[in-house]
């Protein structure tokens, strides 16, 4: 996660209580399988995972061949749960908004899952990943596109292959995101979750730091960032860009 300074979400809250329980879902696990798959780990990869959250990603990453992973995270409480559950990850806590603490050319892959979006100065985030990336080294970022839907991800966890109409405007209320919710789920705890969940994800939505792209719009921004190479997909029920990148000369 980010800097909170300019949001009002409970990272503590988020962090203990709330946030693993996305790993239920399985747009979400397939989000995991997608970056981790894209980021094309060799047995010599030295891995950042970039606003590691509480370690699902670095966790998948540890399991892979790299040779070493560092996820890096603003939450102490975040981290705090990252180390429970990949004992063998190096976390760091690092603020994502400021220079980051490795020199340059540090990492052949660098990881940045959900994070992009959140920052106040996303520029600022992807030139420092740029600068610790070595020399043809790769990026893979997924942030929420555009227009995303959380109710199509419901939608693709029910495995509901009909019309998307039926879960459309999710964000028009709190109202409208718990009826798909209880549409969803029959345990009334993993209701009760996801309500909260709802909440905080509110939240994030209404600071003034949230970014959202096209595709088009991200492929350009992170070609003047220094990237080359660069791949445009879909991840999360399609409701997540997926980029993958190559460290280029810096503009």
């Amino acid at each position: 996660m980010t800097d909170t300074q300019n949001t009002n979400v409970n990272w503590e809250e988020y962090a203990s209580v709330l946030y693993d329980h996305l790993c239920l879902l399985t747009p979400y696990q397939e989000y995991l399988n997608d970056v981790v798959h894209a980021a094309e780990i060799q047995n010599q990869s030295v891995v950042l995972d970039a606003g590691c959250g509480t370690g699902n990603l670095t966790q998948k990453l540890v399991n892979s061949s790299a040779v070493s992973v560092c996820g890096i995270d603003y939450s102490h409480a975040m981290l705090r749960r990252a180390k429970q559950k990949c004992a063998s990850g190096d976390f760091k806590h690092a603020n994502l908004q400021e220079k980051l603490p490795f020199p340059d050319d540090s990492y052949t892959t660098i990881v940045c899952g959900n994070v992009l979006y959140a920052v106040n100065h996303p520029e600022l985030l992807l030139r420092e990943l740029w600068r610790v990336i070595a020399p043809c080294g790769r990026l893979v970022l997924a942030t929420p596109k555009k227009g995303y839907e959380n109710g199509l991800i419901l939608k693709a966890h029910c495995r509901d292959t009909g019309t998307d109409a039926p879960w459309l405007n999710t964000h028009t209320s709190p109202e409208r995101e718990q009826e798909l919710i209880y549409k969803t789920f029959d345990d009334q705890k993993l209701i009760e979750v996801f309500c909260e969940i709802a909440v905080h994800n509110r939240t994030i939505s209404k600071s003034r730091a949230t970014h959202l792209y096209e595709p088009q719009e991200l492929e350009d921004f992170l070609h003047y960032c220094g990237f080359t190479d660069i791949k445009i997909g879909f991840t999360y029920a399609q409701q997540n860009l997926l980029a993958t990148a190559v460290k280029g000369p810096l503009s």
